[in-house]
């Protein structure tokens, strides 16, 4: 008896229904799908890690350490000169005139500062007076850095803009301010160099960031230093800000106040004198980068802190990372690739325990996996975490479900049993009236489908009883997968024979079409097998024998009050079964009556194979043997195909030695084609002796 799953018929089924005996389910099913399901999702993972499909999830979650870490200070070299509220107040416009910088740069050049990065453009020509004193202060301080960005009105390349000629004549450091957002818009890196395009020269060109600049003029450090020793692509560890609430004395409110990791001083401030000790002595020795912070006076972006961020404190950032190597390092690919498996593999271990257990190891695993992460941040450590965590969490959670799908097929053994033998559809119905297990049938018109192993005996022959049982259960059941995928009902497998039929219990108007589909279908499934299995100790490849034929038939349960089989009886019945069986005569696939065939022909592809009369029956009906499905047919197929057609055109017609060479020529192109065979050895038959004039050209099949 065969022990797959599509191997017992109804009959069996009930039998084992009633005594409560189960077939045995394969022991390492669970732990094969187990291993089978971490293996395959780890290597999902791993792929979509690869092409950066977690890039947006792990930069949230990064934007969650930072709010968690909370603001730190940055280094105290560097400061903020800011254009706030109050600057522009009391200048009383905006943008404001430009001797207001020039006389900046002499009060900070006197103040002891190093360094200036001037994030502000200076692009187009003002009253001459203010732009010949900004020249001047860019002439007299040489270590001011002037700003460059990118010209908005050209989208296809990155095109440099300089600030005014006057300024450009000194020759001054230059810095593009332009920022570097994720797809989400959030400010995470700062790229050290910028490539673009010099259109006054007509040539490319190469500039390094605002912040960039400003350090190597601080430092005295050439930009090759830079280039050399951090990487291309600075995954920026952002200093940030916090928001804390004070009671006003006065009025007994609660205010907002916030409090930045950068030093800002105000401009006007400067400008003023009005700073106190402590400020000058900051100022002394320092970076400053000079910008606009005012209410709708500045670039901003958004942080992970923040989401109005001035521009000016993303190059600041850059400045701190590179001047205390405390930037965010990526860590290895290789790991996280190994802690993707890792995780897999804890997935497949924890389902092992209760429920309970399982739940809180991965529960555990995933915190500890959390708190390791933060700690290497805080140590400048990227480590990518979600990935590996959502290994975990996926694996675990599918299995578990998979598990308790298991367990609860388990506790309703009598339906989901029944239901691995026949279609689900008539478990169901039998589950919901179960008055219909009494026996007596209907009559209705039905497609009948029969199918055979060629030459299972030489096969079983060659093969010991475990190998044979293997092979039995792995090729019928592809094959009954078949059929029940195009909605028909597996009657019965009787030895290596499938008998299914189509429109019972349910009404299925396409159930011929279904039929021939699920006849073609079977033959692909039958060569993926053949290439699968050479696990399989056999002598020969398998082919297969289908019989198809639709008509009325009597589809109920038979059999007796205490073991019954739904099934379908009937003369129709028996013509499938005929049909099946005269394969071997025409050495040919699949059998069709023209019954079941008419109105499936668009849909696969066949040839007509002549009239036959088989046993039992006296009135002669046509046939055809089905191909493929619609045009799958390849240019040989279809070559032989046409040559068979036109020979068989021409056999009917009596003109017999026109047919020989029509069939020569499909054999030519396919030499082992049965039917081409046999009408070519008759046609010469009836070119040497003609047959009689009252020939009907109907073949009398004597053997079943």
């Amino acid at each position: 008896m065969i022990l797959g799953a599509q191997g017992l018929d109804t009959s069996v089924a009930l039998f084992l229904l009633q005594s409560g005996q189960m077939p045995e389910e394969k022991a390492s099913s669970p732990f094969r799908f187990s291993r089978y399901f971490g293996i395959g999702f780890s290597l999902l993972v791993l792929i979509l890690f690869v092409v950066g499909f977690f890039d947006g999830l792990e930069n949230r979650w990064q934007d969650t350490l930072f709010r968690l870490r909370g603001m730190q200070f940055s280094d105290p070299r560097i400061l903020l000169v800011t254009l706030d509220d109050i600057t522009i107040e009391k200048i009383g416009r905006w943008p404001i005139p430009r001797h207001y910088y020039a006389d900046l740069l002499e009060k900070l050049s006197k103040l002891g500062v190093r360094a200036v990065g001037l994030d502000i453009l200076f692009l187009e020509p003002s009253i001459p007076e203010e732009d010949q004193a900004i020249a001047r202060a860019t002439r007299q301080f040489k270590n001011l850095v002037n700003a460059v960005d990118n010209n908005p009105q050209v989208s296809s390349h990155f095109e440099f803009r300089f600030p005014l000629k006057a300024i450009q004549k000194n020759n001054p450091p230059l810095g593009v301010v332009n920022a570097y957002p994720d797809s989400d818009n959030v400010v995470r890196f700062s790229l050290l160099f910028w490539d673009g395009w010099n259109k006054a020269a007509n040539s490319p060109m190469r500039l390094p960031a605002l912040g960039l600049q400003t350090l190597a003029i601080y430092e005295g450090k050439p930009l090759e230093y830079y280039e050399k020793n951090f990487p291309k692509q600075v995954r920026l560890n952002i200093r940030g800000q916090r928001t804390f609430w004070v009671t006003n004395p006065k009025t007994g409110q609660l205010e907002e106040h916030f409090e930045y990791g950068f030093k800002r001083l105000s401009f006007i401030n400067i400008l003023e004198g009005r700073l106190n000790p402590q400020e000058k002595n900051q100022l002394k020795d320092s970076m400053v980068l000079v910008g606009s912070i005012a209410r709708g006076a500045y670039d901003h972006y958004p942080s992970p802190f923040f989401e109005q961020t001035p521009g000016v404190e993303i190059h600041a950032n850059l400045i701190d990372n590179l001047l205390d190597k405390r930037y965010l390092r990526e860590s290895s690919a290789l790991w996280t690739l190994a802690l993707i498996c890792g995780m897999a593999f804890l997935g497949i271990w924890f389902i092992q325990f209760s429920p309970l257990v399982g739940a809180l190891s991965t529960l555990g695993v995933l915190l500890a996996w959390a708190g390791v992460d933060y700690w290497l941040f805080l140590k400048n450590i990227r480590v990518d975490f979600v990935s590996p965590a959502g290994t975990l969490f996926i694996t675990y959670v599918v299995l578990l479900v998979q598990k308790a799908l298991l367990e609860n097929r388990e506790k309703r053994q009598i339906k989901n049993m029944f239901g691995q033998y026949v279609a689900p559809e008539v478990v169901d119905i039998l589950v919901r009236d179960p008055s219909k297990l009494k026996l007596g049938g209907d009559k209705r018109e039905m497609t009948a489908f029969f199918l055979d192993i060629a030459h299972f005996t030489n096969i079983s022959e060659k093969m010991d009883p475990t190998a044979l049982i293997e092979f039995l259960n792995e090729y019928l059941s592809a094959l009954t997968d078949v059929v029940q995928k195009n909605k028909g009902v597996v009657d019965k497998c009787i030895g290596d024979c499938i008998m299914a039929f189509w429109n019972a219990p349910l009404d299925e108007p396409n159930h011929r079409q279904l039929a021939c589909l699920s006849a073609v279908e079977c033959i692909q499934a039958l060569q993926d097998l053949n290439r699968r299995t050479n696990h399989l100790p056999l002598s020969e490849k398998p082919s297969i024998r289908i019989g198809l034929n639709s008509g009325y038939m009597t589809v109920g349960n038979t059999g007796s009050l205490r073991k019954k089989a739904y099934t379908v009886i009937g003369d129709e019945v028996n013509l499938a079964s005929r049909l099946e069986g005269a394969n071997k005569f025409f050495e040919s696939k699949i059998l069709a009556s023209e019954a079941t065939y008419a109105s499936s022909r668009d849909l696969v592809e066949a040839r007509e194979i002549g009239r036959i009369r088989v046993v039992g029956k006296a009135i002669p009906i046509r046939v055809y043997e089905l191909l493929a499905k619609k045009g799958e047919l390849s240019d040989k197929e279809n070559k032989m195909l046409h040559a068979y057609r036109e020979g068989f055109d021409l056999f009917k017609l009596r003109k017999f030695k026109e047919a020989v060479r029509s069939f020569k020529a499909a054999l030519s192109v396919d030499s082992e084609d049965g039917p081409s065979k046999l009408y070519l050895r008759i046609s010469e038959d009836y070119v040497a002796a003609p047959p009689p004039s009252n020939w009907d050209g109907v073949f009398n099949l004597t053997a079943k």
